[in-house]
């Protein structure tokens, strides 16, 4: 009865048409999110995993990787030689734009980071100010 209640959901959901959203996005749209994404997320992940928390090299590593994965991986070989999709110039301008975004964001985030200026841990805390302990050394 367990194995019944759980194979029972792909069944139903088996009976269900996909709904087709990703064919409908605009390709400039999931250039450009897709180099945004790319160039954060390989860019926190050498950072993770390297030992010297180099910040200017893991966003160095992050954009490059999205910029040889979208445009030679994706523009020139598998669009225009391969010929297995639309080549356009537009979308290597637009993986570009998005690699840009990406690596403000990675900076902007070492920053915030590095310099302290959020720590959500102690955002719950309530400090104490100068003013207060004036205030009862008066009293």
């Amino acid at each position: 009865m367990k194995y019944l209640l759980i194979i029972l959901p792909f069944f139903s959901f088996a009976q269900l048409k996909p709904v087709q959203t990703w064919k409908t996005i605009d390709p400039q749209v999931k250039h450009v999110y897709g180099s945004i994404f790319l160039t954060c997320g390989v860019a926190q992940f050498h950072y993770n995993l390297s030992s010297n928390k180099n910040r200017g090299k893991s966003i160095l590593i992050g954009s490059s990787t999205s910029l040889l994965i979208g445009v030679v991986g994706k523009e020139l070989i598998h669009d225009k030689h391969l010929k297995r999709g639309v080549y356009d110039g537009w979308d290597i301008m637009d993986d570009c734009w998005g690699t840009l975004i990406g690596v403000i964001v990675m900076t902007c985030k070492f920053d915030l980071d590095e310099n302290g200026i959020v720590r959500w841990r102690d955002v719950d805390k309530p400090k104490r100010s100068n003013f207060d302990k004036k205030k009862y050394i008066l009293d």
